[in-house]
């Protein structure tokens, strides 16, 4: 139990990290996300508008955790590109990746047990060595 507590919170830290990492390097990394969310007829003042109605002329940690509250709360927002809901686009196209991830692990399942099987029953010949170069290439 201990262990398991350890391990918890060893991800919940790096899951933390990471979000800071990534938010950062995203929001740091220049440019203008009105860029991206208005056409380029945009006046100054409706550009200005929009930083403040999404919250970009806040500090960036305040940004950062008015983010995480919207994630933590489920509901992240919309895009800044088409102003379609998050929650909506991840429910669309979530799906594929789940089928396509769902379709990867039988696969990887289908084809790497057997091997692995043949590998282990005859170690250290050219089919192990065959088999462990797949492998080590198929996971690259």
């Amino acid at each position: 139990m201990r262990r398991t507590a350890g391990r918890l919170a060893y991800t919940l830290m790096v899951l933390l990290v990471s979000s800071i990492a990534v938010f950062y390097a995203i929001r740091l990394s220049g440019g203008d996300a009105t860029a991206a969310a208005l056409p380029g007829s945009a006046t100054e003042e409706f550009r200005e508008a929009f930083r403040e109605s999404m919250g970009f002329n806040q500090p960036i940690y305040q940004q950062y955790f008015t983010f995480i509250g919207k994630i933590l709360s489920g509901n992240p927002g919309n895009s800044l590109t088409n102003n379609a809901s998050l929650t909506g686009m991840l429910g669309d196209h979530g799906m594929n990746s789940l089928v396509l991830g769902g379709a990867a692990f039988v696969l990887v399942f289908a084809i790497g047990i057997p091997l692995g099987m043949l590998a282990s029953l005859r170690r250290n010949s050219w089919t192990d060595h065959g088999i462990m170069s797949f492998s080590t290439i198929a996971m690259a």
